[in-house]
């Protein structure tokens, strides 16, 4: 259609236990991928810990779930 389609996390992957395409292809491990509802996952923890996050766009109105950190997890 010419457009971007909104991350699905691949769905598909999640629905059999798989972690995203992305989160396990990086290198470097930067990509984390988990549930913020629950405090105990390694997202709900690096966000805590973050000194600071940004989100794109999130003013749009758009509900992103991706965040961004600068944070180097210990």
């Amino acid at each position: 259609l010419g457009s971007v389609d909104k991350c699905t996390f691949c769905l598909p992957r999640l629905e059999k236990g798989l972690l995203p395409a992305c989160v396990e292809a990086c290198p470097m491990h930067a990509r984390n991928f988990g549930d913020l509802n629950d405090k105990d996952s390694i997202v709900s923890r690096l966000l805590k810990e973050a000194t600071s996050y940004h989100v794109l766009k999130q003013t749009d109105g758009t509900l992103p779930n991706v965040y961004y950190t600068q944070d180097i997890p210990t």
